[in-house]
Parts: C-alpha cells; sequence; structure tokens
C-alpha cells in the first residue's frame, strides 16, 4: 500500500474541520479571556466566603450546570448573568466607564508596521481564507502579540 491510500485509510475520507475550529477559537478570543477573568474572582470569592457552587446557583436563581459553565470559563456572559453574579457574591465583577472616561484600547504599532508582509505571505499560502482569519493568525504569532 502506498503512502496516499495509507493516509485516506486512516482519514476514513473525512473532511477535518480544522480551520473552521480554528476560526471559531479567534472570534472567540476575547469574551473567552474575559470570561475566564470572571471564573477565576468568582472562585476565589466562593473560597473566600466559604460557599459551594451549589449555594451560589441557589442566590442566582440558575441551575448548578449553568454556574459550573460559568466557573469553567466556558460562558459567554451576559449583563444579567453578571448582575446576579455580583449581587449574589456581594462583590463588584466589571465596570463601566462613562463616555468621559472611557480610555481607547492600545494601538500596536510595531504589528501593523509588519500586516502587509504578513498579509501577503498569508494570502498567497491560501486564496480561500477571508481577511478576518489571517488578522487572526497574524495577532495570534508570537512576535505580533500585544505587549501589556
Amino acid at each position: 500500500m502506498e503512502k496516499k491510500e495509507k493516509l485516506e485509510k486512516i482519514a476514513g475520507g473525512k473532511v477535518s474541520g480544522w480551520l473552521k475550529e480554528a476560526e471559531a477559537r479567534v472570534s472567540q478570543h476575547d469574551w473567552r479571556t474575559k470570561s475566564a477573568e470572571v471564573a477565576l474572582v468568582v472562585l476565589r470569592c466562593l473560597r473566600k466566603q466559604k460557599l459551594s457552587q451549589k449555594d451560589l446557583a441557589v442566590r442566582m436563581g440558575v441551575s448548578p450546570q449553568h454556574l459550573n459553565k460559568i466557573v469553567k470559563g466556558n460562558e459567554n456572559l451576559t449583563l444579567e448573568t453578571i448582575a446576579k453574579l455580583e449581587l449574589a457574591l456581594g462583590v463588584q465583577l466589571i465596570a463601566i466607564s462613562s463616555s468621559r472616561n472611557a480610555k481607547p484600547l492600545p494601538v500596536p504599532g510595531r504589528k501593523f508596521q509588519m500586516l502587509p508582509t504578513f498579509l501577503n505571505t498569508q494570502v498567497r499560502r491560501s486564496a480561500k481564507q477571508d481577511l478576518k482569519t489571517v488578522l487572526g493568525v497574524f495577532l495570534e504569532t508570537p512576535e505580533h502579540q500585544w505587549k501589556s
């Protein structure tokens, strides 16, 4: 059996969904990061207040399963859920700036100076990728990470 036949046998003729999965991870990166941060604060509050997840779920009026998703950082939290968490725990999880005090996000200078070269390379590699995917890959490469 040739290598190509072995590969086809192993793959089973299935089309890999890796690109769609990667695109989903890139598009969800920001809210998942914030969700994980909220989850850490909630877990610390539970430990400090000696509460169980079940106790917190009862206080919030949600199922223990839903709260478990929250503390795993896998939930795209709504403002309603955040407000319930804040009320049940007695802590402020998020702060919203007034329009007068709102600060713009930092603009990464070097990152975008490198963008044209990076785009040319990536677009040549796969003409089927849309710009969003290419930008996501660019922003995720270690040499283009935001420095905080």
